[in-house]
């Protein structure tokens, strides 16, 4: 087994650990003045009941370290950019003590890069597109009093994710190629890309409450803690993402 396999597959079980003993935490039952939301009570960011809610936003992402394999296709001179994708997933607030909170989600999530050609009259370009479902657990704090209607908004928290697409593209011109990362792939010739990914996450953004609902405006960046890459030459290609997203509470 591969080391980078042993590293993802570890962190993923440290997630699982992680959110049961914080979950264990949270349904520990609170004191009866905050159980009553009684001022000064240490209640959680949505009230003393769990909330759920839908998020969606916009991915700007990137792939450290994959460039060697993209000199060969749009040459030695190049803009590297970024994909910009779709997320959009369900989370569930936990209120634990205090401030604090506990928020699991899933996503959908489009992740890439881009490359584009900057000797060549024509056009040319490369790019892999990798879309992953998304499994973040996040530690939500609420700064500031909760009984304004906005206030900012603290999180960090790790996320596993597995890859449920992947495909790269060539264009020069008019010409436009495109094929499965896993389309030519042999005993030999493995998937270049692993199947799964985790992910260190972290953000800020404002929380408002108003006829009912709670909405959250955040920002975070999302950065890869394994090799995505399949390939042993000694690059470490790993995500990079950030993330504008607009959550809704009920």
């Amino acid at each position: 087994m591969h080391t980078g396999s042993r590293t993802i597959r570890a962190t993923l079980a440290a997630i699982v650990v992680a959110f049961i003993a914080t979950l264990t935490t949270a349904l520990t039952p609170a004191p009866a003045a905050a159980q009553f939301g009684m001022p000064g009570a240490g209640v959680g960011a949505a009230g003393t009941s769990p909330r759920y809610g839908f998020i969606i936003g916009t991915n700007l992402s990137s792939i450290s370290d994959a460039d060697d394999g993209i000199r060969a296709v749009v040459g030695a001179a190049y803009d590297k950019k970024k994909r910009v994708g779709l997320n959009a997933g369900l989370f569930l607030n936990i209120p634990l003590r205090g401030a604090f909170s506990l928020q699991p989600e899933a996503h959908y999530s489009q992740q890439g890069v881009t490359y584009e050609s900057t000797l060549t009259t024509q056009a040319q370009s490369a790019s892999l597109k990798i879309d992953y479902v998304q499994i973040p657990l996040l530690l939500r704090v609420d700064v500031g009093s909760r009984s304004s209607s906005i206030h900012p908004i603290l999180f960090a928290g790790a996320s596993g994710a597995f890859r449920i697409s992947c495909d790269v593209s060539f264009s020069a011109g008019s010409t436009k190629v495109s094929e499965a990362c896993s389309e030519n792939t042999t005993s030999s010739e493995p998937d270049p890309i692993r199947k799964y990914d985790v992910s260190a996450v972290g953000g800020a953004g404002l929380a408002v409450s108003a006829m009912g609902r709670s909405y959250a405006l955040t920002i975070r960046y999302a950065q890869g803690l394994a090799n995505i890459s399949t390939d042993n030459t000694g690059s470490s290609s790993k995500n990079s993402v950030i993330s504008v997203q607009l959550g809704v509470g009920f």
